[in-house]
Order: C-alpha cells, then sequence, then structure tokens
C-alpha cells in the first residue's frame, strides 16, 4: 500500500488488496467470502438492517 498523502491513515489500494481487504472483514464479520458477498448483495439476499452488512455494503466497491 502507498500513501497518498502525507496524512496519518490515508492509502492508495490496488484492485487486489481492496478486495483482500473485503474478503478480510466479510469473513471476519459474516463468515463468508468476498464472491459469496457480492453474490448475496446481487441477489438481494442481504439484511441492511444488520450494521455488519452495512459496513461490508460500503466496501463493496473496493471489491468490484
Amino acid at each position: 500500500m502507498a500513501p497518498i498523502t502525507n496524512e496519518p491513515g490515508v492509502v492508495q489500494l490496488s484492485r487486489a488488496e481492496g478486495r483482500e481487504l473485503v474478503e478480510r472483514e466479510s469473513r471476519q464479520l459474516l463468515g463468508i467470502g468476498v464472491d459469496e458477498l457480492l453474490a448475496r448483495y446481487d441477489a438481494g439476499q442481504l439484511d441492511l438492517d444488520d450494521q455488519d452488512v452495512l459496513d461490508l455494503v460500503l466496501l463493496i466497491p473496493f471489491a468490484r
């Protein structure tokens, strides 16, 4: 990961790094991999009232 500013905590992710991030978070929060997360999201099978799910939905652009 390469920093894009001098501000702490700001990094630029490659497509692969973004996908790894979503994979890790999805496994930690829901116990499923990124492919299953995306499939469930696309099929409308996720509970959008669940805060963990909402947190992951915000990360989806990093996985695509």
